[in-house]
């Protein structure tokens, strides 16, 4: 059973990863634990509205995300976001 109708075929196909094995991989690199202890420390500096922001961690948004006890979820440096980027592409090519 062919998943295309007719002769529709991707121009591209994307991999993906099973999150859980994806997860522990990403948190058995060497230089994580001092990246998110990085992370963390940043978020814990007040948000400066005086300097440039040049990447996520200078941001308003990112200080004030806050986890399910309503503290500050960035602060702790082994909670973890993600996001989702969908650059809506066509696999068809048209």
């Amino acid at each position: 059973m062919s998943l295309f109708k007719g002769s529709q075929h991707p121009s591209k196909t994307y991999a993906v990863q099973n999150l859980y094995y994806w997860l522990g991989h990403f948190c058995s690199c060497p230089e994580i634990e001092a990246a998110l202890k990085s992370s963390a420390q940043h978020a814990s500096k007040p948000f400066n509205p005086n300097i440039e922001a040049s990447n996520i961690h200078h941001s308003r948004m990112w200080k004030e995300i806050l986890g399910p006890d309503q503290t500050h979820f960035t602060k702790q440096s082994w909670n973890l976001s993600f996001d989702m980027f969908i650059a809506a592409i066509n696999p068809y090519g048209s």
